[in-house]
């Protein structure tokens, strides 16, 4: 195996690791509100008799589903990055040539 492929091997295990880690760590920092319901103290202490205009179309089942949601949403970034900068690294190894 060449010594580049090694590299990138190596960085994606750990970023792989590294959302594997934000998945089970969720439950330590799940005492810290969200933005979301924080709006929504605010508008129940403005208007208390507000009512939504619109509702979810779905909602994740307890706290793990949304912080599935935003686990995938990191793995989908980071694989778009790590695609970028791999054919980033072939186009300069073809260039070369």
């Amino acid at each position: 195996m060449k010594n580049s492929s090694i590299i990138n091997i190596t960085i994606v295990s750990i970023a792989l690791i590294l959302i594997a880690m934000q998945f089970f760590l969720a439950e330590i920092v799940s005492k810290f509100e969200g933005t979301d319901d924080q709006a929504v103290g605010i508008i129940n202490e403005l208007a208390p008799n507000y009512k939504p205009w619109a509702a979810s179309i779905w909602e994740p089942s307890g706290d793990w589903g949304e912080t599935l949601l935003f686990t995938f949403q990191t793995f989908l970034g980071l694989s778009i990055l790590v695609f970028y900068f791999i054919k980033k690294n072939t186009k300069k190894k073809t260039d070369k040539c």
